[in-house]
C-alpha cells in the first residue's frame, strides 16, 4: 500500500528499544543518511511513529475514496478513521482502546 521510513526494519541500526520504534531516531542510521547511503529522506527529526501511522491513515483514506468514485455502488463506507493531521495532534495512542475498556 504506501511505505515510511521504519527504522525497526532497517538492516544496520543502532540498539532497537521503544524509544527507537516510537521517536524514529537512531545515530547509527543518522550517519548513514548523512553518507548517502539511505534510500529515503533521514535527517534528526528522524521518523516518529505518529507521522508514520498518519501517512498510512491518510493513504488508506484516500484509496478507499478514490475506490469508491470509480465504482459507483460498490461504495466503501467509513467513519472516525484520524487523518494524518489528527494523529499528529493527538499521538496515534489517543485512537486506541485499551484492552480494561473491552
Amino acid at each position: 500500500m504506501a511505505e515510511t521510513c521504519n527504522l525497526i526494519q532497517a538492516p544496520s541500526r543502532g540498539r532497537t528499544d521503544e524509544a527507537v520504534l516510537l521517536t524514529g531516531k537512531d545515530d547509527f542510521i543518522l550517519k548513514r543518511g548523512e553518507l548517502g547511503l539511505l534510500f529515503v529522506p533521514y535527517d534528526e527529526h528522524g521518523s516518529p511513529v505518529n507521522e508514520r501511522v498518519g501517512r498510512h491513515a491518510s493513504t488508506a483514506i484516500e484509496i478507499i475514496r478514490t475506490f469508491s468514485e470509480l465504482y459507483p455502488g460498490k461504495e466503501i463506507e467509513f467513519k472516525n478513521v484520524p487523518r494524518f493531521a489528527n494523529i499528529i495532534e493527538n499521538g496515534v495512542g489517543h485512537y486506541l482502546s485499551k484492552p480494561e475498556d473491552e
